[in-house]
């Protein structure tokens, strides 16, 4: 029981971030109609935001050391930070657009 529940502490923050990545996938993906649909840095701050969980999984099944995983991580952190600054610019755009007509 112990086992088990060690197992649930271990990969409950990487499922997480697993399944929010793959909601924010399914939303880059699949959302909006006609013209208006998610940029491509959506899609890909998305895919960013999933791979920060499978390296996760990696290393707590001891795939990779400590220091590549905290590498890749802050990595993918500063990614996220610049691709989420861009989308914001980009949304912020089209509404200033919209309110000019």
């Amino acid at each position: 029981m112990e086992e088990r529940s060690l197992l649930i502490k271990k990969y409950i923050f990487p499922g997480l971030i697993i399944l929010l990545g793959l909601i924010l996938l399914n939303t880059a993906l699949f959302s909006g109609s006609g013209n208006i649909s998610q940029s491509w840095t959506f899609l890909l701050g998305a895919m960013v935001v999933l791979s920060m969980g499978v390296v996760t999984v990696l290393y707590i099944k001891e795939v990779i050391t400590k220091n590549t995983h905290l590498t890749i991580l802050i990595i993918m952190l500063v990614s996220c930070l610049v691709l989420g600054y861009s989308t914001y610019s980009s949304v912020a755009t089209t509404i200033a657009q919209i309110e000019l007509k």
